[in-house]
């Protein structure tokens, strides 16, 4: 079993993702597990409100298994509930849902209200760490099959589905202007920095390019693009610096140091102007001595 922890910043957009197609509700905690989702989000919503300062109030939890593994209805529910009392105990509102047309692994979908009652916050400190460490004792307990990565025997879904859209906006792009307005027109918007990130608007998932794949990191896709970017113009200057002739640079140097010198030899006309002026200070000497 594989336990993938993410924060959200919408619990609306989390729960629109969740339900927009076909879904089973498994459980829930602190509503109905049948509730309309609009009922739903509100009560997300209004336990948010005791705490307006958190950023990230929702944690999307994604609990996987393997493809040849089937778990009957009663085992993933005792699973999901321990998973949720291992992760906090303390947790006061969330809801499992799982979709049906998995083609890859079973897996069930947590949206948890990070937003207690008293305004604190579950934290998500670690928890990938807690995530894997709660998955080891559940797959021994429930006699499940030990794995720690799907990159061998399953693909991630969604992961897949990014990298598809990724793939049709370059094809249709020709600036990274382009491919930003395309990539918006599927839901994704990019984060662009020393690298490049994209964020389901749905889900608020963030996937960095280079988790995607080489070709995916901000270099790659400036080079799928047909651009070039600073560090190749820096490059190719200091190719030119390298190769230029040495004669070429020592001449130049020469001129420098010929203008050099001659800015610090000083000016003749005021030399001269200054000794008139010595002598005329003498002769003024010697007519007061006369008298």
């Amino acid at each position: 079993m594989i336990a993938k922890i993410l924060t959200s910043g919408s619990s609306d957009n989390l729960l629109n993702y969740l339900t927009k197609k076909e879904h089973t509700i498994i459980d829930a905690k602190g509503i109905i597990p049948n509730l309309p989702i609009e009922q739903v989000k509100h009560e997300f919503r209004k336990l948010q409100l005791t705490n307006s300062r958190c950023t990230k109030p929702v944690l999307h939890i994604i609990l996987s298994f393997p493809k040849e593994e089937i778990i009957n209805e009663d085992t993933l529910n005792d699973i999901l509930h321990e998973f949720m009392e291992g992760f906090d105990k303390e947790n006061e509102l969330w809801i499992a849902i799982q979709h049906p047309d998995s083609e890859n692994h079973q897996h069930i979908h947590v949206a948890l209200n990070r937003i207690k009652i008293d305004g604190t916050v579950i934290s998500d400190k670690f928890s990938a760490y807690r995530g894997m460490e709660l998955s080891r004792k559940i797959e021994e307990r429930f006699l499940l099959k030990r794995i720690s990565s799907f990159k061998h025997s399953n693909y991630n879904e969604s992961r897949i589905a990014l990298k598809l859209i990724i793939d049709q906006c370059i094809q249709s792009s020709k600036s990274l202007e382009e491919f930003k307005l395309q990539m918006a027109k599927s839901h994704i918007k990019l984060i662009i920095g020393r690298g490049i990130a994209f964020v389901d608007k749905n889900t608020g998932i963030k996937t960095k390019g280079s988790a995607i794949g080489r070709s995916y990191s901000l270099k790659g896709i400036q080079e799928q693009l047909g651009l070039s970017d600073n560090t190749n113009t820096r490059k190719k200057i200091l190719d030119i610096e390298r190769t230029a002739e040495p004669h070429t640079l020592n001449s130049v140097m020469g001129i420098g140091l010929e203008l050099i010198d001659a800015l610090l030899v000083p000016n003749p006309i005021e030399r001269e102007s200054t000794m008139d002026y010595d002598l005329f200070k003498k002769k003024k000497k010697k007519r007061k001595r006369k008298y």
